[in-house]
């Protein structure tokens, strides 16, 4: 047997735009970045990593058939598979395969035929030939090649009630590149899909248009630094349960995972992490198409990653411990934990970066304005987000809305965590305490552990919120706010407690004062929302004809950029008098136009 390989590119992956992300010119509450740039930078190149196209001259037959008619040259898988006489399996669905199926080479498993007269025309009908393992304490598929470069596909299948269901295990210097397309992985014991390797192996999984659901110790594991896992396509990851973490998915040990819309996890269980646990990683989560694998887009910008109804301990949706995790385009609703971080927690140094494709080179999304989107989740503290223990979170371009919590109803940075915040629209948080949240504060930052928290906000736009106490809490750490309009009613904007707090703000349109040392780019108005915002009651908080935000101020950060329409900011009203310079505060700028190639009178030129 003779084996070609080429290399075939999959994908190419975004990086954060660095407008915001300018490790040489960072507000002082971004310290982390330098080193977020350089770990993403890292875990990009095995996110880009190419995939081993086979092309195969041999002497055997073009495929051979498994099924329970006598048509049919085999009536189990396994005896396919060592007979060695194809490396393609067409398998009927006539029959339920009772195995636990060991793959040692190169191999194609595809079912989706009614029987073995149609699998030999290739006639299909995409129906998922059902194996179900004959020993629930061993793997439903087992995948362990010991030596070359090899390719498995497996295709049209129904895999359950093994440990796991799919083991990918390379041993030694094997290379293993594992498709799984149109699967049903579901009811095993453990992982349905395992994702490892022994001594120096690498094992590449793609999953597409697949369904990996009800296993017991949650949907994916994969560990390792020389292993990658892609989820494209039509794929649901949902209603498995894990002991400790990753409900969905859990990766550790360097493994790099792509998730690509319009992939959903949904209404998975963990103590953390219940749609994802990372673990000194790399996670991806792209709302936008990057290319093709095998004909199939990979990724696209009509829907965002979703991640809806999962529930932990810490970490609701994703759960992030010296990590990196980068997420474009995303969907994170509906998610609950029991103690923090109801959407997202990060701990240990982890990183979390979520950005919308609007805030760079404008390009439309699933929900234009809010590519991003955090809404309806909820945990005792931080509602939406919780940051501690050295670990760093950054949002730009999102909608945060109907998020809930006794402390911290958006966010709550503690314990030497750092929360970030651009370009966004931050309304209709909290419920006033009643039911099962107190929901006392919008943000909590609060320092202990001796370690110092820090939060920033810049060009955001806070509305029509319901917390009982004040809208941020700091406790001797350091908040900055710059550029955006905070318009809550009945409370407080600021309270500090500790010698230590410190608050800097600039160019901020509020509704009170009195509860902090505001400087002479900070005004007090009353006026009602309508005469500031576009239709607050249907949650349109763009800045309506005439509105004091209008050209209100200077760019407090020196930094030119898109606000979360896409738009350019700093577009000089003529109609406008500048009250303290040409650019407007809160996430939107008016009477803005998209601009692509040329900058056209922007800071009034």
């Amino acid at each position: 047997m003779k084996v070609h390989y080429k290399k075939r590119e999959l994908i190419h992956a975004f990086k954060p735009k660095n407008h915001l992300f300018d490790p040489n010119n960072m507000p002082s509450t971004y310290p982390y970045l330098n080193e977020f740039t350089n770990f993403m930078e890292v875990c990009m190149l095995k996110t880009l990593i190419t995939l081993l196209s086979l092309t195969l001259t041999m002497q055997t037959q073009a495929f051979i058939t498994v099924g329970g008619d006598g048509s049919c040259d085999y009536t189990t898988i396994q005896s396919a598979i060592d007979s060695g006489a194809s490396d393609e399996i067409r398998i009927a669905s006539n029959k339920t395969y009772s195995e636990n199926i060991t793959i040692l080479q190169s191999k194609k498993l595809i079912g989706g035929y009614t029987n073995c007269f149609q699998a030999n025309s290739n006639i299909t009908d995409l129906s998922q030939a059902n194996i179900t393992a004959a020993n629930s304490n061993a793997h439903t598929l087992l995948l362990q090649p010991t030596t070359g470069e090899n390719s498995v596909l497996l295709r049209n299948l129904k895999i359950s009630n093994g440990y796991a269901g799919i083991y990918t295990s390379p041993v030694g210097k094997a290379v293993l590149e594992t498709t799984l397309d149109n699967l049903w992985i579901d009811s095993n014991s453990n992982r349905g899909v395992y994702i490892t390797n022994t001594d120096d192996g690498q094992s590449d999984v793609y999953i597409i248009n697949s369904q990996i659901s009800s296993n017991e110790a949650g949907g994916i594991l994969c560990q390792g630094s020389n292993n990658l896992l892609i989820i494209a396509g039509q794929s649901l990851i949902s209603n498995n349960t894990a002991p400790l973490g990753g409900g969905g998915i859990v990766t550790t040990n360097g493994c790099s995972v792509g998730v690509y819309s319009p992939t959903q996890i949904i209404d998975n269980e963990a103590v953390y992490g219940g749609a994802i646990a990372s673990l000194n990683s790399g996670v991806y989560l792209y709302g936008l198409q990057v290319g093709e694998y095998n004909g199939i887009p990979v990724g696209e910008l009509e829907s965002p990653v979703m991640l809806s109804g999962n529930k932990a301990t810490k970490g609701g949706a994703i759960y992030a411990d010296n990590t990196g995790i980068f997420g474009y385009n995303v969907l994170i609703e509906d998610n609950q934990a029991s103690d923090a971080g109801g959407a997202i927690y990060a701990q240990a140094g982890g990183f979390a970066l979520f950005q919308s494709s609007l805030s760079q080179t404008p390009q439309e999304c699933w929900s234009p304005g809010a590519c991003v989107q955090i809404k309806g989740n909820m945990a005792s503290n931080g509602g939406a987000i919780a940051v501690t223990d050295g670990s760093s979170i950054g949002i730009e371009g999102a909608l945060i809305t109907e998020n809930r919590a006794s402390t911290g109803v958006v966010a709550k940075a503690y314990d030497g965590g750092a929360f970030g915040m651009y370009n966004s629209i931050i309304h209709s948080n909290g419920q006033n305490g009643e039911g099962a949240y107190s929901d006392d504060q919008l943000f909590v930052n609060q320092s202990g552990n001796n370690q110092i928290s820090s939060s920033f906000l810049s060009y955001v736009t806070v509305a029509d919120n319901r917390v009982t106490q004040q809208l941020i809490e700091n406790t001797d750490g350091s908040i900055e706010v710059y550029s955006s309009i905070i318009l809550d009613e009945s409370v407080d904007v600021y309270q500090q407690a500790g010698q230590q707090s410190q608050l800097q703000t600039e160019c901020l349109m509020v509704r009170e004062d009195g509860s902090f040392s505001a400087g002479p780019t900070v005004s007090v108005t009353n006026d009602n929302l309508e005469t500031i915002f576009v239709n607050p009651a249907a949650g349109d908080y763009h800045l309506t004809a005439g509105s004091p935000a209008i050209d209100y101020c200077y760019d407090a950060e020196s930094i030119p950029w898109w606000d979360i329409d896409g738009e350019f900011r700093g577009i000089d009203s003529p109609d406008v008098v500048n009250l303290h310079g040409p650019y407007d505060i809160g996430a939107a700028e008016t009477d803005s136009i998209y601009i692509y190639d040329d900058l056209i009178f922007a800071d009034g030129f």
